[in-house]
């Protein structure tokens, strides 16, 4: 299993696995997208257009024009109903890849007597 998990160069036997392995990893659950308010600009058209610069920094990215998503968080306020976001195929991996690394730590837990 172990060389399941750590052939991440994508050669030998089991590419096509590791590659499905990498796609659902968790560290796939977090990314950093273009923010979609401001188109990457870090900056929106103010309300009050008499302010010099009739601009503002975006409050969904701070100004740095990049989100990052977490879309293992996101998955869960959604099951809650806490989020207005629709589901995502990127909700439902991020998922998966947890109910699988709780699952393999669950495997590897030393009995108990």
């Amino acid at each position: 299993m172990s060389e399941f998990i750590n052939n991440a160069g994508g050669s030998g036997l089991l590419s096509d696995s590791t590659a499905i392995t990498n796609m659902l990893s968790p560290a796939s659950a977090r990314t950093e997208e273009v923010c979609l308010a401001c188109n990457g600009a870090g900056e929106v058209l103010s309300d009050a257009p008499w302010l010099n610069p009739p601009t503002a920094a975006c409050e969904s990215c701070a100004g740095s024009g990049v989100i990052c998503r977490d879309y293992l968080r996101e998955a869960f306020l959604i099951v809650q109903d806490r989020s207005h976001l629709a589901p995502e195929r990127r909700h439902l991996e991020a998922v998966i890849a947890h109910c699988r690394q709780l699952l393999s730590a669950a495997i590897q837990l030393p009995e108990v007597h």
